[in-house]
């Protein structure tokens, strides 16, 4: 079976061969070239059937993809699946479940390898039947790996992360998830621990959650060397998970990024409800951020607390806390306790253009729109701090470096702005 040429039209363009052009302007993909047949039909997904089909294609040097599509099914798998290079695996309407009890057993392997679309199929984890605390089984795992797609397909079950993307020892490259699904994994929706050129678009990452960090997703790298860069996510949402929306958590001596990490257009939308980690549990969740941007009309309401900063962490040296956060066209609503928390100082904050409204929505509390613990370069301008149960803005003693302009904070039940032995400037 053929792709027809409107299901390659409406490929993603990395596993057909274009060039995508990320916000940060550089490539995500080099030309792969178009999928073609090389099997006789649909082939079972059975342990041994698609296995067999997978090892006997002939030995990839590049160009064009070699297209394996998977019978219709459900299927349960006793061995992982190992994609090799340049393939173009075809999987709508199909369920993997993995069936063995190890602790690192992933059911989607793609391992040192290159050039690889995976389009379609649900492929459970399987956590009910692992006795062992892991956080390494994954339902689909990406390592040392380059040109990667996954798209239209739901990971889901997993002990550990529902996708897993990175390595100890090399990063990935050129990765995009579009439209995929991360739900009811034990640990996280989505970990990355090492990659260059991430771009994730109408994902949805929900109820995710059973042992930390219990994020939707979170960019948490092994080593102070590996790399976190030119990351992209899109069009997505962050639902329901029992800790964190979305966490960020770099290395004390993580370098700083070309273009970091952007959030363009996401919801983050009711986690961390249940207050079990106290005030680290929110929307979004940045500890040691290097450089992140909440941008494009993004949404974080009805979480614990909206969007968390910790610049340092206990027994962190002060350089620790260098990084920036910029937030920019964003609404932040009705979150239980902070709209913004900066706990721990970073080397800059940006807020413009974001409305911050009717947060402190945990009965009988007194939280504030923003509130800065620490820091000394904060920079709010054009925006709204409204209708909270604390202050609009609560800036804390000790804090320098606070510019508030053209911002509204107004309604606020204890007052517009709290600034006792603080250095702000209003304007």
């Amino acid at each position: 079976m053929s792709l027809t040429r409107r299901q390659l039209l409406s490929s993603s363009a990395a596993g057909i061969g274009m060039l995508v052009m990320t916000p940060f302007g550089r490539a995500t993909a080099a030309p792969l070239g178009l999928p073609a047949e090389v099997t006789s039909g649909p082939v079972s997904g059975a342990d041994g059937v698609l296995d067999a089909a997978l090892a006997a294609l002939p030995p990839y040097s590049g160009g064009e993809l070699r297209l394996v599509t998977v019978s219709p099914g459900s299927y349960t798998r006793w061995t992982p699946i190992v994609v090799p290079p340049g393939v173009y695996l075809a999987a709508q309407d199909c369920t993997f479940v993995l069936q063995t009890t190890g602790a690192e057993d992933p059911l989607l392997e793609i391992r040192d390898t290159r050039d690889i679309v995976i389009d379609g199929g649900i492929w459970d984890g399987n956590k009910k039947i692992v006795k062992a605390r892991t956080e390494y089984r994954h339902a689909i795992r990406i390592a040392n790996s380059d040109r990667v797609t996954l798209k239209n397909l739901v990971a889901r079950n997993a002990k550990g992360d529902g996708i897993y993307i990175g390595s100890q020892l090399h990063e990935c490259h050129d990765v995009v998830l579009d439209n995929v699904t991360c739900t009811t994994n034990h640990r996280d929706g989505l970990s990355v621990t090492a990659c260059d050129g991430l771009t994730v678009t109408r994902s949805t990452f929900i109820s995710n959650g059973g042992t930390a960090p219990m994020a939707g997703a979170t960019i948490e790298p092994n080593a102070e060397a590996a790399v976190i860069d030119n990351v992209l996510f899109e069009d997505c949402h962050f639902d329901n998970n029992l800790d964190r929306g979305f966490l960020v958590k770099m290395r004390v001596g993580s370098a700083d990024p070309t273009n970091g990490i952007e959030l363009r257009h996401c919801s983050f939308l009711k986690n961390g409800r249940t207050g079990k980690n106290g005030s680290l549990s929110g929307g979004v969740v940045l500890l040691r951020p290097r450089l992140v941007k909440v941008t494009g009309g993004s949404w974080i309401s009805g979480n614990q607390v909206g969007i968390l900063i910790q610049g340092t962490r206990p027994g962190d040296r002060a350089s620790a806390g260098n990084g920036t956060v910029i937030m920019d066209s964003t609404v932040v609503d009705k979150n239980l306790r902070d709209g913004l928390l900066v706990s721990n100082r970073i080397a800059h904050l940006s807020v413009t253009s974001t409305k911050f409204l009717s947060n402190s929505a945990k009965k009988k509390s007194a939280y504030n729109g923003i509130r800065v613990q620490q820091g000394d370069d904060v920079q709010i301008t054009a925006s709204e701090c409204r209708k909270h149960g604390g202050y609009g803005v609560r800036v804390d003693k000790g804090v320098r470096g606070v510019v508030i302009t053209n911002t509204a904070l107004s309604g606020n039940k204890k007052g517009a702005l709290y600034r006792k032995g603080a250095s702000v400037v209003v304007r």
